[in-house]
């Protein structure tokens, strides 16, 4: 039999045919070429190639550019695939000379040559910032398939980030990824963003030096970015795309979740969280998995009402005991569902060209996946959600197996609807929680991630590929990458400990317990503070160091939330000319001012690089002067942090039963103040709606502090400085540690000697 070989036609956009100027916007009409090479002669041969391209250049906003790659001219005023990108507005200008086309917006500019071959070259501030190579935009064809797409050139020096979760390199070079999160950063100081619901195919350098992204379809269009910083990059990106909503302080506290326990009742979580409230334990949040269905049908929107006959009830006593209740959903409907008949005749299920049923067999029957893509569909399901944050749970949990999607795709043979199905669903969960908690309010866990849904807190980072110390360092990095990509704050969940034993159990809380949002998976055993196999130590040590530090913690989430930044920051984002923080992927900097290094070994042994400067290890109140490396054995018990000169950490006391609010009763810590700095930081109250202001200045031997909208039983904390004189009211009260000032006013001065 002869074989049959599949040749791909590749075009290019060659000489400029046309320009038209208008609303802001360059439209450049090209012919295209193809272009192969000849081994003989080791040159490139252009060859004229039917039709032509249309390269439209806009912007959203100052310091972005848009570029839409059009082949079919009937796609021409398809403009913005997606809605999460800002509408075009009046910042672009287009400009000419005799020598190229120049696109500005702000100090963003893009550069095309009107002869010769075409390329698009940007500059930041007048100085080149990324290229395309040779041909970089095209339009292939492969049997029938069309794809369209744009390179960059990629510099020796440079490094990429994002994409989505990353495996176990924070770094991406190499890497090429289908499906995943179609966003990216460079440490050159630049962001790509393909703008399209599309499956989206990125390569960055695996077969070359230049990254390349492409969509299926004959147009493509990919927003660039740039400014002075990788922290600057991510708030355009927030700008651009829309902000994370703001999640209320209770989302901070201990979670439980219990997921395949089918022996829970009301009557133990109500007997569970009254126990812990009488312990003096805050346990703030409960999650029932799959636990609150029928145990043969653990799919829908029933309850098993043998075990939880009330749900309202229920949520009532969870309630007066301090703690939420969240519930896990899935748009997936088993045939022994009571839904599952009117799902079917409404024809809101998932289903073939031929509208049949797609269907996945199981031991506990055909399960049905509600199609959330389509409106009335997923009218319907948010209307059940709905029913249930009304009076029987305050949160959800959104999630859709990746086997399901692989279905969806398989069967449709439309991967676009298989990647557009999750954001729908979270996008979905989202509405319904603001319509019934508001916006200061949301909380939903989502377990698959696409842009437009980064809006949603939190999306979860898996167990890893293993339960295993090696994959503590799989966690880090998918944390930070997901940081990178968009969500500036992520869900942690830690397995139960039985599953990991207790010292891997020990050093994944730790990590954890320095996250945005975390919960501890649970047996009934383990959550169970008299039993033997308890998880109870563990509970306090979390209150103990988290607790004491929400203020500090709850404002690094509301910085994110506005600005875009993640809480969980890379350490070359933070020193990005500090040559040993690059590829650094195995400690980061926990909001503005602390550094972590969690322990990822089983015996305990951790090296942690600290940048320039005096830093206080927060456990054993050493200076450390960096940079430098420390190597040490660290113990169960201590998680390696260090605050950074120059800064204030706001704390107070765990024990406080004011959990929402943090104007009052503060500790403002203030760490290597340098004569001629001033440091400031910022508290939040629940929801952002409040906010205290904090400022400390030194010149010479004074020290100004000085405050703003806070209340009483203010204290400041100089650490190291051991020299004070006198202060302007109260007496300082010295320890080996530092100086502590109690005071009321909103100005105190202090004099050292």
């Amino acid at each position: 039999m002869e074989e049959i070989i599949k040749v791909s036609a590749i075009k290019y956009p060659d000489s400029i045919e046309s320009v038209v100027f208008s609303d802001n916007t360059v439209s450049i009409r090209c012919k295209c070429c193809f272009v192969s090479y000849d081994v003989l002669s080791s040159r490139k041969i252009r060859r004229p190639a039917p039709g032509r391209m249309t390269i439209q250049l806009y912007s959203p906003a100052n310091k972005a550019i848009c570029v839409r790659t059009v082949v079919r001219q009937d796609e021409i005023r398809a403009r913005s695939v997606r809605q999460t990108i800002l509408d075009p507005s009046s910042v672009g200008c287009p400009e000419t000379n005799d020598d190229e086309l120049i696109f500005r917006a702000g100090t963003l500019e893009a550069r095309i040559p009107k002869t010769g071959k075409f390329r698009i070259r940007f500059y930041y501030c007048g100085l080149p910032l990324v290229s395309e190579p040779e041909y970089g935009i095209f339009c292939e064809e492969d049997d029938g398939c069309i794809r369209t797409g744009a390179s960059l050139e990629i510099s020796y020096d440079e490094y990429v980030y994002g994409l989505g979760r990353c495996g176990v390199s924070l770094a991406r070079n190499g890497d090429c990824v289908e499906g995943g999160n179609p966003v990216y950063f460079s440490s050159h100081n630049y962001g790509i963003f393909v703008n399209t619901s599309k499956k989206t195919k990125i390569d960055i350098g695996s077969t070359g030096t230049c990254s390349t992204f492409s969509v299926a379809g004959s147009s493509m269009e990919y927003l660039l970015f740039g400014d002075d910083s990788m922290t600057d990059l991510l708030t355009d990106y927030a700008q651009f795309t829309g902000a994370m909503h703001i999640p209320e302080v209770l989302t901070q506290g201990v979670a439980l979740r219990f997921n395949g326990n089918f022996s829970i009742t009301s009557d133990y979580l109500i007997s569970l969280v009254r126990t812990y409230k009488n312990l003096g334990l805050s346990l703030r949040e409960v999650w029932l998995g799959n636990s609150w269905h029928p145990e043969y049908n653990c799919t829908g929107f029933t309850w098993d009402l043998l075990r939880f006959p009330n749900p309202d009830a229920l949520l009532r006593a969870m309630h007066d005991a301090g703690t939420r209740l969240g519930l896990s959903v899935t748009p997936v409907i088993s045939d022994a569902s009571p839904e599952y008949t009117e799902l079917l005749d409404s024809g809101y299920l998932v289903s073939t060209e031929n509208n049949r049923a797609i269907v996945k067999e199981t031991d506990s029957g055909n399960l049905g996946i509600v199609n959330v893509v389509i409106l009335t569909a997923r009218n319907w399901f948010t209307n059940k959600c709905d029913v249930l944050l009304k009076s029987q749970c305050d949160m959800l949990e959104a999630d859709i197996p990746d086997f399901l999607l692989k279905l969806i795709e398989d069967r449709t043979g439309n991967p676009d609807f298989a990647l557009a199905f999750p954001e729908s669903l979270n996008i979905a969960i989202a509405e319904c929680e603001i319509r019934a908690r508001g916006r200061g309010s949301l909380l939903a866990i989502t377990c698959n991630n696409r842009p437009g849904d980064h809006i949603v807190p939190y999306p979860n980072v898996s167990s890893g590929s293993s339960i295993s110390f090696a994959s503590l360092n799989e966690i880090l990095c998918n944390s930070l990458s997901l940081g990178l990509s968009g969500y500036p704050a992520v869900n942690i969940d830690i397995p139960s400990r039985s599953s990991c034993g207790g010292n891997l159990f020990q050093r994944r809380l730790q990590l954890a317990m320095f996250s945005p949002h975390f919960r501890i998976n649970v047996t009934t055993s383990e959550a169970d503070p008299g039993s033997q196999n308890s998880i109870i130590g563990a509970v306090r040590t979390a209150e103990s160091l988290r607790y004491g530090m929400m203020p500090y913690i709850y404002s690094s989430i509301i910085e994110g939330a506005v600005c875009g930044v993640p809480v969980m920051r890379m350490l070359s984002s933070v020193f990005p000319n500090d040559v040993f923080a690059r590829g650094n992927q195995t400690e980061y900097m926990f909001g503005n001012s602390l550094l972590i290094s969690p322990v990822l070994s089983e015996d305990g042994s951790c090296k942690t690089y600290i940048p320039t400067g005096v830093w206080t290890d927060l456990f054993t109140h050493e200076r450390i002067q960096g940079p430098r490396y420390i190597n040490r054995i660290v113990d169960s018990e201590t998680v390696p942090m260090y605050a950074r000169p120059n800064s204030i950490i706001a704390t107070r006391t765990p024990e406080s039963s004011n959990f929402r609010f943090f104007l009052d009763n503060v500790t403002f810590t203030c760490f290597e103040l340098s004569d001629g700095s001033s440091a400031e930081c910022e508290v939040y109250e629940d929801g952002a709606g409040t906010s205290g202001l904090v400022s400390i200045s030194r010149a010479g031997l004074k020290i100004t502090v000085r405050t703003k909208g806070f209340g009483q039983n203010k204290r400041v904390l100089l650490s190291g400085i051991t020299n004070v004189v006198s202060v302007s009211e109260s007496i300082p009260q010295k320890s080996e540690y530092g100086t502590m000032i109690n005071f009321e006013s909103s100005e105190l001065i202090i004099s050292l000697g």
